[in-house]
């Protein structure tokens, strides 16, 4: 008898303290996170000169000029050079060429890797397309300094529907329109910046979530629900398409008929709506059917956290047993014909990787997208626009998206011309984010701290925070 209470007080013991080991968790995710150390130059006057200033449209640049930055905003686009002695910081390009900062508008952040991942490939802006707490949080650390990373657009957790479309245990799924009104006024109230939508859902359900994100003025995006019509989606206010997949899946309904396409972009050019690429996810699935395990070793795996690597690695290893790779390479190149046609007919385009999905990484993925754009026959300078003044006009980021007086002084020196030469992105010259210049050194150290993840315990940390508030 003795011995047995003896085993149940053990037990209760044992359980009390891994009870309170995981609740601990929850602190230590809200307050004992430290940012990367990353060696940039703080100055509140900066002189940039003998830079070649690419053009908004990318079709000119203005050769051997100078900028002038104040407090991270362009002051000044000055004819003549000012003296050297005004600024606190004067930069030498060297001839070298500057532009904005790129945009990615779909990409989901799970770790302070991501944010130096963008940075170090240029993304000074990202729309995380699936918010939770963390990426919150993320953003007001960005905000006040605390972190260094890409300005963020937080979309609220995917709103979907009990369905065959239901996709994900993160997904908040609704039944009536009514649940659908409640989401969008909380998640507007909680601090996100957009609602996210998912392919589940009903008609009746997606006309609710669209007029309760008017009366909120809370934008929204995502997934073309299936029971949608193209002509219902672009009648909504929704802010952008997201993946030229789901035109194909549900637009298209796996339709590979030129004259269906042909209806479509007719469609979309009597209402456009930015479509947002996404090619590199397929194309990365495509890979994995084709390479086997060749795909996983070409993969710079280092750039993974462990837990996301752990969701994702039973999905790429099914794709990588599938005996008709062709089936997947057909696929994505057809969704390459479909953004080449839709880039001919002047449908607006945003660049979007969906970075963090599978095995896409954060800003190597951005560069891959375009690389992939312009294998398909789209023109570099149109890649460019998708990925600074079109995502700037869709997302009403007034002051970005090009180096103009008045704008923010996110930008990119490169050492070639991004037109002629997209992998150019892969190994910056330099950039300036938040009055802050990070030369080629530090944008290498960044790379570095990106291998440096954060723990598992923070992790499940955030995901009981989730759970709690959700």
């Amino acid at each position: 008898m003795h011995r047995l209470k003896f085993i149940i007080k053990s037990i209760v013991v044992v359980s009390i303290i891994l009870l309170l080991t995981v609740l601990a968790s929850v602190p230590y995710a809200l307050y004992s996170p430290q940012s990367p150390i990353v060696n940039g130059i703080t100055a509140n006057r900066i002189l940039l000169k003998n830079v070649n200033i690419l053009s908004a449209d990318f079709k000119s640049i203005l050769p051997h000029h100078t900028v002038v930055i104040e407090d991270g905003i362009i002051t000044k686009l000055p004819e003549s050079t000012p003296a050297d002695d005004n600024f606190d910081l004067v930069i030498d390009g060297h001839g070298r060429y500057l532009m904005s900062g790129l945009t990615d508008v779909h990409t989901h952040i799970y770790d302070r890797s991501d944010l130096l991942l963008n940075l170090a490939h240029g993304v000074t802006q990202v729309r995380v397309m699936h918010g939770l707490k963390l990426q919150l949080a993320l953003k007001k650390e960005i905000q006040s300094g605390i972190t260094i990373g890409p300005d963020m657009l937080v979309a609220s957790p995917a709103i979907n529907q009990r369905s065959q479309y239901a996709a994900s245990e993160f997904h908040t799924f609704i039944e009536s329109e009514s649940e659908g009104h409640q989401l969008v006024k909380a998640y507007s109230e909680e601090g996100y910046d957009l609602i996210k939508i998912y392919d589940g859902l009903s008609r009746e359900n997606f006309t609710a979530i669209s007029h309760a994100s008017e009366k909120f003025n809370i934008p929204f995006a995502g997934h073309s629900p299936f029971a949608v019509s193209l002509d219902q989606l672009l009648a909504s206010n929704i802010q952008s398409i997201e993946h030229i997949e789901m035109l194909y899946q549900a637009a298209l309904n796996y339709s590979r008929e030129q004259s269906d396409l042909d209806a479509l972009i007719l469609t979309l050019k009597q209402n456009p709506k930015p479509v947002t690429t996404t090619l590199i996810v397929y194309d990365e699935l495509a890979q994995a059917a084709e390479l086997k395990s060749e795909y996983l070793e070409s993969k710079p795996m280092e750039y993974i956290p462990d837990v996301i690597e752990s969701i994702f690695s039973p999905g790429i290893e099914h794709i990588m047993q599938d005996k008709n790779p062709e089936s997947w390479r057909s696929k994505a190149d057809y969704l390459g014909l479909m953004a080449k046609q839709l880039y001919a007919a002047n449908i607006p385009m945003l660049l979007g990787s969906d970075a963090g999905a599978n095995y896409t990484i954060n800003g190597i993925g951005a560069i891959q997208e375009m690389q992939l754009l312009k294998g398909y026959g789209v023109p570099a300078e149109s890649i460019l626009i998708s990925a600074t003044l079109n995502p700037a006009n869709a997302l009403g980021l007034s002051n970005n998206g090009q180096v103009a007086e008045g704008y923010k002084a996110n930008l990119i020196i490169t050492d070639t011309d991004p037109r002629t030469d997209l992998s150019t992105f892969y190994e910056l010259n330099g950039l300036i984010k938040d009055g802050i210049y990070y030369d080629k050194k530090a944008i290498l150290q960044m790379k570095l701290k990106a291998k440096e993840h954060m723990p598992s315990y923070e992790f499940l940390g955030w995901y009981l925070i989730n759970w709690w508030q959700s």
